[in-house]
Parts: C-alpha cells; structure tokens; sequence
C-alpha cells in the first residue's frame, strides 16, 4: 500500500472528521508557508547585511587605495621635479674634464705675479 492509499482510505474512513483534518492540513500548510517565508526572508536579511559589511569593506580598500594613489602621484612629480632641475643644473654648469683644473694650486699658477706672494713667508713681515 502507498501512503497516499493509506491517507485516502484513513479519510474514507472519517468522514466526520475530515472537516478537522482539512482545517488542521490547512492551518499546518500556512503555518509551514509561514515559516518557509520567515527562514527566507531572514536568510534574505543575512545576505543582504554580508553584503553591507562587504561593501564596508570595499569602500575602506578604497579610499586607502586612493590615499596610496595621491602619495606616489605626489612622490612622482617630487622626483620629476628633482630630475628637471638636475638636468638644468647639468646644462648650465656643465662638469669639469680630467684636463681642467680642479684645485685651487693650479689657479694660482695662472695669475700673474702670484708667484712672488707665495714664497713670502709670513715671518717675513715683523
């Protein structure tokens, strides 16, 4: 026999009572419509929430993103402006050659008549 058999033949049987037993499928139909309709929408509820906290989540990551973003944007004209002025510098006063002098001895060779203000001795002068 099949439960459905069994239910029938249960309802055949009470005939008097199938008023009750309507009212009691109904009313437990509803009640489980119910509560299917409640775990819904607190499951809704819970997703929609994970999803908020997520977002949260998001828009933090982002605005430190952005934060990183303006200080290497700040950092990269530093160095541009670093590398300009480098260059410029590097064009207006360009580097001395091997050959060029590079200590003060050498330049007083060049003027003249320096040469007799260095063998003068300081100890000279009393």
């Amino acid at each position: 026999m099949t439960c459905a058999k069994i239910i029938f033949d249960t309802c055949l049987d009470d005939k008097i009572n199938d008023d009750a037993r309507e009212g009691k499928m109904c009313c437990y139909r509803t009640r489980l419509e119910q509560e299917v309709s409640d775990l819904l929408n607190l499951a809704a509820f819970c997703i929609a929430q994970e999803l908020l906290d997520d977002i949260a989540t998001l828009e933090t990551t982002i605005s430190k993103l952005e934060e990183e973003l303006a200080s290497l944007q700040l950092q990269l004209r530093q160095e541009r402006t670093e590398r300009h002025l480098a260059e410029n510098h590097l064009e207006y006063f360009p580097s001395f050659s091997p050959e060029s002098p590079t200590s003060s001895s050498c330049l007083w060779e060049e003027v003249p008549g320096i040469q007799s203000l260095q063998s003068v001795s300081f100890t000279d002068c009393s």
